[in-house]
């Protein structure tokens, strides 16, 4: 599976961009799901987004409605902010995604709590919303 190296995706801001855009979507469905999604269904959403753009499958077959959902969500999010992205560059950031959220988890929400964290949700094209921090007796920690 052609991908780029975590290390490249983090030195060009196109790329983080282009992955933010992904994860972006993912953590929305995660929170329109009441964050109870484990990492196996964003993973099983990446892999069937891969199906589609890399080895151009003309009809995903689900077995599961809620990967089925999540993958018209973030496929949507591809069409509406990834449209200009050469496919080349797509299908490797897909790669890298799947890499790192395969590389995470432990079976539970150890990715997704990246994504939460880290890369937020998506309100619109271009647009993420980050979790604010918690406070502790009046502070941030």
């Amino acid at each position: 599976m052609p991908r780029y190296t975590p290390a490249r995706m983090e030195m060009d801001l196109d790329l983080t961009d282009h992955s933010n855009a992904i994860e972006g979507a993912l953590g929305a469905f995660d929170h329109e799901k009441h964050k109870e999604i484990k990492d196996e269904v964003a993973i099983a959403i990446l892999e069937k987004l891969l199906d589609k753009y890399y080895f151009k499958d003309a009809e995903i077959i689900f077995a599961d409605a809620l990967v089925k959902e999540g993958f018209a969500q973030v496929d949507h999010a591809i069409q509406k902010d990834l449209a200009d992205v050469d496919p080349d560059v797509l299908i490797r950031v897909l790669g890298v995604i799947h890499f790192v959220a395969k590389r995470r988890t432990r079976g539970r929400r150890e990715y997704l709590k990246v994504v939460e964290q880290y890369v937020g949700m998506r309100a619109g094209p271009g647009m993420r919303l980050l979790q604010q921090p918690k406070k502790l007796f009046g502070r941030l920690f």
